[in-house]
């Protein structure tokens, strides 16, 4: 079993019946990678942001791959 599940992850909607179930949904949906040192840039493929401030934010520090996905922030 991977230690990372891309569809919990990722899921847009993780409001459930069971509070305990829907707190390990929320802890997973708002856990953050934490990173002792470094991780190196060529692992980094693309990103997404919240809006188009965002993005054009994004744009001029970045040439990588970047979409607008304001449904993954809140």
């Amino acid at each position: 079993m991977p230690l990372l599940n891309k569809d919990e992850i990722y899921a847009t909607f993780w409001l459930n019946d069971d509070f305990y179930e829907q707190n390990r949904r929320k802890g997973i949906k708002c856990a953050e990678v934490l990173v002792p040192r470094c991780v190196n840039c060529s692992y980094i493929i693309g990103a997404y942001v919240a809006n188009t401030i965002a993005l054009n934010n994004f744009r001029q520090i970045s040439t990588l791959p970047v979409e607008i996905k304001g449904n993954m922030f809140f």
